[in-house]
């Protein structure tokens, strides 16, 4: 039985590999023209997420109340919710420090240059 823009309900499956779960997305489709409602699981499925921060342990992040004070990550947790903890704190109480290797390197070379200037100077 055609539906949407898809011939069939395999037809739909095979066009939407990309898809977490693709007979999920079918049937929700399938369900939406016949006007059935969908099941508790079948909205789990669609509702699932995936989180990546690009934060491991060991690396340094700005938290504080002006998320200005450098602190070190020792453990990376989640919640009873699912929320990402660091340090057993939330997420959102932190910030993360944006200086890449050519920031890191400008920057030393800017201090280079005032050092020198401040031994010549004397």
């Amino acid at each position: 039985m055609p539906f949407s823009n898809y011939k069939d309900f395999k037809d739909c499956v095979s066009k939407n590999q990309d898809k977490d779960n693709p007979e999920a997305y079918c049937a929700t489709i399938e369900r939406k023209i016949k006007g059935e409602k969908l099941t508790i699981s079948e909205r789990l499925d669609l509702l699932k997420e995936d989180i990546t921060i690009p934060i491991s342990v060991g690396d340094t992040i700005l938290g504080g109340k002006f998320r200005n004070k450098k602190i070190k990550v020792k453990q990376i947790s989640k919640n009873e919710r699912g929320e990402p903890l660091i340090n057993g704190k939330p997420l959102m109480k932190y910030r993360l420090i944006k200086q890449t290797n050519d920031e890191k390197s400008a920057l030393q070379e800017k201090l280079n240059i005032l050092y020198s200037k401040m031994i010549g100077g004397k």
